[in-house]
């Protein structure tokens, strides 16, 4: 399963970003491995994005089975990439609810 979370402020700005996980591990289907492409080649452009874009306003990190945005300064562009990254996400998930868990806090 992929656990995937946005973190909003008061002000329904987007300041926080998390996903870990995996498409069920116990498969080993062409689908689940889409699914994790997918959602791989999503958030690595968002990522270098946002690296490239905006890198002074935002935390990136990485580590095995994790990625986390922290936005440390609400910016036009970060915003943009972000809700560009949630619309992404959401469609991916509509196709593979029962991998892919989006949660909104």
């Amino acid at each position: 399963m992929i656990f995937i979370n946005f973190y909003k402020n008061k002000q329904q700005e987007f300041i926080k970003f998390k996903i870990k996980g995996h498409a069920d591990l116990n498969k080993d289907d062409l689908k689940n491995k889409l699914i994790c492409a997918g959602c791989s080649a999503i958030i690595f452009g968002t990522v270098n994005s946002l690296d490239n874009l905006d890198h002074n306003n935002c935390q990136i990190l990485i580590k095995d089975n994790l990625i986390e945005i922290n936005i440390l300064k609400i910016t036009i562009q970060n915003q943009i990439l972000l809700k560009g990254l949630y619309y992404s996400l959401s469609t991916l998930q509509e196709d593979n609810y029962d991998n892919i868990k989006i949660k909104i806090g």
